[in-house]
């Protein structure tokens, strides 16, 4: 049965005058005042349920009891609406937060007949626990003050409460710290025991009939899709509606709980969530199985990035965080459900007649989610809501509309099954057509073809000329006749330049009237007789234009669509025949002009059949290895080799049998008198139409010279480098030792990294009576030049130390400028070398506890509570300097926890990210501040870890060295007792 729109709105119109007119009854509304439900004159069996709603007491951050209450220590906070959230409560002028916990309290007035009344009362989302004046009556998780001890649950809970009073007291303890709202969600109703028991097996058999039909058609979707192996929108459609039955088990009555009664509060609510985007995801997945051309791929991709973004958040996130993003991902879904709606319209304008059926699906969910809005605020009265059975309508319509693709498609089987045949010939013509390599012959083949089942009085081949910009044709009519002309491409004013230039069909089937689609300036004239059934098909070979096919009829409707799906066929095999035709020309052509090259190139070139023999050889090839060519085509390749271990590196098994496409190496080869020859050979498979390799063409380049300076380049580097290596060992040896710093400075750490072998930063550590002495330096350049500098700063300073006593740091600076002027004989003079190093220097005294620090273009940097304390060296190096001052000296009382460090400049120089930034000191520091709670070497961990990220692929663009120790109780206990140097 196919629908058309007026049945449609018929349908949709009775659908919606059958819920309303059925509206009959509903649930007694009695509203709460000022945390007060007068019921007095409620009678239980006439009246009905009633559902508690309206203005609550409300205590926030207050667990208070019916004692509290009646002693006058509660103290009310505001009046609340109910149902509702706490979070949209304002006190003082600020909303409540999520987390928290709260009393809720009404009074409720009975008449004095009524002595027992049963509650439904729904999940609430978190905990909660009910008293009936001064006695706890229910508890749903444990609800607490903190968020330590607090569970939450799942739960709708029926209460049967005694009422020995006219005036009651229900008193609510609620508490959430999991989830995104607190407070009480949903309205709780209140009847006798037959009627709220009766209320909520409505509600679950309304559950469990829904659940039972989403079973059945899941499990029948299922096997549809097992059955056909290719139909994945009966997949899809089968996991669309379990995550449905999914979601209706965990929501409502909650039946998934009632059944596994000790599922996790967090894994349920997850699942709920998972729910949503499984279907979500599935549906959509449905209807681009179901309709493959209607959808937008840029909305596909954001829809499908979304989901899968959401379902990952949920997975890996708290119940709040993702609760919190429920919001942005209900509008998404809305905006789908849009979406969708815009696709099943263009599936309908597509003439997808299922697509009706899932239209009539969406709109009828629709209408009963609007009418349950309207129950939910009393515009109109229905004894339930009706959006579950809604649900059911509505995967069943959907059931209808793949079950009538599913017809519609073997339909269209049973019709292609039928022209099988006609495809088969295809085939067999194809065949016939690029066996020949003429033009002429390619076209009477496709002429004789074509007629074979089409009645055609004109074919006509055009192709396309870059020379003269135009399309050269050849054609023959019915009578066998041949003509050529031609078509310029600037001009617009034939069908065939359309054609070619579009690269689209022309199919026409009445000429006189259809002509002005395309040629809107062209004269027709009646008198004249026209060819009135037309077909144009461009012929393209991998995207590239080479020309037209045309057929045509002098009748006008001649050609069906099956024929222009028959000649778009032979139009892809007459592409490819016509450029084989164009390729052979050319071959030909240049067939003599390839041989002279071949015999002309430097490298020698040679080809070789499958086992490996040779079949031709050029010039170049026989003079390098001292062969005629005679000689060379009786010999194998392998025979050439020097080293017979080089054979797996051109074995061509591998080469043959495909799993490679090109082959390199290089070898040493033996030449005709003996002496042996390095060279490259780079090999290449001629493969034929299916793919195997007929011939193999190798090219030899001789590269004895460039290997053999390559080699005493390899041994001149490994000197240089041994020499480096040992250089190495000497400048480890001039800087203290581990276990030498371990002893001065108990807890302390040592990032060290050159640049390359050797280092042109250094260390330096001396304890002299009761001062230690301690210096990090940077020389000028790195590498062996800085490594060279670094000795020299390390020897001028043990003899400085050596011959005088240290009175301060500034003076120990000043001798070693002297003293590296005096060795680098910089004088000031014109051509004098620069080198030199920036150096920071200390004197740690262990008797007061003090540091006096001194630096030449380097700072002091002590961590002390958190906070950073930089002392500034003098901006000039140990150096000659065009304006020299004396060095200051800076004296620090230090305290117990400081953390003292010694840097140059290579860390905060690297290069790294993406733009090639440095590190920048700002940086640098900032990270001593955040790492300086850490123990000293977790600190050097993390500037390790932090530099590695921050370089990625940039190489190393300085020596690093950071150094930093803390002063401890048991730092100054254990250097005390140091042995005096």
């Amino acid at each position: 049965m196919v629908w058309n729109g007026k049945q449609i709105i018929n349908f949709i119109v009775l659908l919606i005058l059958l819920t309303v007119f059925a509206s009959c009854s509903h649930e007694n509304e009695k509203t709460a005042k000022k945390g007060v439900l007068d019921l007095s004159s409620w009678n239980i069996e006439k009246d009905g349920i009633v559902e508690i709603t309206g203005e609550f007491e409300f205590y926030w951050n207050n667990f208070y009891t019916y004692t509290d209450f009646h002693n006058s220590e509660a103290k009310l906070v505001t009046i609340v609406s109910i149902p509702d959230v706490w979070n949209n409560l304002k006190i003082k002028g600020k909303n409540l937060p999520a987390y928290g916990y709260a009393t809720y309290r009404l009074k409720l007035k009975t008449n004095t007949s009524l002595k027992e009344i049963s509650l439904y009362i729904p999940y609430q989302g978190t905990a909660f626990e009910l008293f009936q004046n001064d006695k706890s009556v229910l508890k749903c998780g444990n609800p607490t003050e903190t968020s330590k001890n607090f569970s939450p649950k799942r739960e709708n809970n029926i209460i049967h409460l005694q009422l020995d009073t006219n005036v009651n007291e229900l008193i609510f303890h609620v508490s959430n710290y999991v989830f995104r709202d607190g407070g009480l969600w949903y309205p709780i109703q209140i009847g006798n025991e037959k009627q709220i028991d009766k209320h909520f097996e409505t509600l679950l058999f309304s559950d469990i009939f829904l659940i039972g039909i989403l079973f059945l058609i899941t499990v029948f979707s299922l096997i549809l899709s097992i059955f056909r192996k290719n139909d994945y929108a009966s997949l899809f459609f089968a996991i669309f509606s379990f995550f449905i039955l999914l979601r209706t088990a965990l929501t409502n009555t909650l039946i998934l709980e009632h059944f596994f009664q000790n599922l996790p509060y967090v894994l349920t609510l997850k699942l709920e969530y998972i729910s949503l985007t499984g279907l979500m995801f599935a549906f959509f997945y449905f209807i681009k199985f179901l309709y493959p051309k209607v959808s937008v791929k840029t909305i596909d991709y954001f829809l499908i990035s979304f989901i899968l973004l959401y379902f990952i958040i949920i997975i890996v996130t708290s119940c709040y965080f993702s609760s919190k993003l429920l919001v942005p991902f209900q509008i998404v879904f809305v905006l789908s459900i849009f979406y969708a709606f815009f696709l099943i319209i263009k599936a309908i304008y597509k003439n997808h007649h299922s697509a009706k059926y899932i239209l009539v699906g969406f709109i009828f969910v629709l209408i009963s989610s609007l009418l349950d809005v309207l129950i939910a605020n009393g515009l109109i009265n229905f004894s339930f809501y009706i959006s579950s059975y809604s649900v059911a309508i509505f995967i069943i319509f959907q059931l209808i509309a793949l079950v009538s693709h599913i017809l519609q498609v073997e339909k269209e089987n049973i019709n292609l099954e039928s022209n099988l045949k006609t495809i088969t010939q295809l085939n067999e013509i194809g065949l016939d057509i690029t066996a020949n390599l003429q033009i002429e012959s390619i076209l009477t083949v496709i002429n004789q073809k074509i007629n074979s089942f089409i009645q055609i009085d004109n074919l006509a081949i055009g192709l396309y000329s870059s020379d003269n910009n135009n399309l050269q044709f050849i054609g023959i009519d019915s009578v066998g006749v041949i003509r050529t002309g031609s078509d310029l491409i600037t001009e617009n004013k034939s069908l065939s330049v359309i054609c070619f230039k579009n690269s689209e069909n022309i199919f026409i089937s009445d000429y006189s009237t259809e002509y002005s689609k395309y040629l809107p300036e062209f004269v027709f004239y009646s008198n004249i007789e026209y060819y009135q059934s037309l077909i144009y098909i461009p012929l393209k070979v991998k995207e590239k234009k080479i020309g037209v096919l045309t057929i045509q009829n002098k009748e006008k409707d001649a050609f069906t669509d099956f024929d222009l799906k028959s000649v778009e066929n032979i139009a892809l095999f007459a592409s490819i025949a016509f450029d084989n035709a164009n390729i052979y020309k050319k071959i030909n052509s240049k067939e003599q002009e390839l041989s002279a090259i071949l015999e002309t190139a430097n490298e020698g070139i040679g080809m070789l059949d499958k086992r490996g023999y040779f079949t031709y050889v050029n010039n170049s090839l026989c003079e390098i290895l001292g062969f005629t060519a005679d000689e060379m085509l009786k010999l194998h390749y392998l025979s050439f080799l020097a080293n017979k271990n080089d054979i797996r590196q051109l074995d061509f098994r591998s080469f043959i049998a495909g799993e490679v496409n090109i082959i390199s190496s290089e070898n040493q080869y033996i030449k005709k008198d003996g002496t042996k020859i390095w060279g490259k050979l780079s090999v290449k498979g001629i493969r034929n139409a299916k793919g195997k390799v007929e011939q193999i063409v190798g090219v030899f380049t001789d590269i004895d010279k460039l290997k053999q300076s390559e080699l005493e380049t390899k041994l001149a580097n490994k000197k240089i480098t041994a020499s480096i290596n040992y250089a190495k060992k000497i400048q480890t040896a001039l800087m203290p030792t581990n276990e030498m710093l371990n002893q001065l400075f108990p807890d302390n750490f040592l990032l060290f990294r050159p640049k390359d072998i050797v280092s042109g930063d250094f260390y330096f550590a001396k304890k002299i009576k009761n001062k230690i002495l301690l210096a990090v330096g940077d020389c000028t350049g790195h590498g062996v030049p800085g490594a060279m500098m670094s000795m020299l700063g390390i020897s001028i300073l043990n003899e400085i130390i050596r011959k005088a006593d240290i009175n301060n740091a500034a003076e120990v600076l000043e001798d070693l400028r002297n003293n590296v002027k005096s060795t680098l004989q910089q004088t000031g003079g014109k051509y004098d070398q620069l080198d030199g190093m920036d150096i920071t220097f200390i004197a740690y005294n262990l008797e007061d506890n003090t540091l006096n620090f001194a630096g030449a273009n380097s700072p002091l940097v002590i961590l002390r509570k958190n906070k950073l304390i930089e002392i500034k060296g003098n901006n000039m190096p140990i150096a000659i300097y065009r304006i020299e001052s004396p060095f200051t000296n800076h004296f620090v009382e230090l305290e117990k926890n400081d953390t003292i460090y010694f840097y140059t400049d290579g860390y905060h120089s690297q290069l790294g990210n993406s733009k090639r930034q440095k590190f920048s000191t700002k940086r640098f520091k900032e990270l001593l501040v955040e790492i300086s709670h850490y123990q000293l070497e977790e600190q050097k961990t993390i500037l390790e870890e932090r530099l590695n990220q921050w370089q990625t692929t940039n190489k190393q663009t300085d020596d690093i060295l950071i150094f930093g120790f803390k002063i401890t109780e048991k730092h100054l206990i254990r250097t005390s007792n140091l042995i005096e140097e």
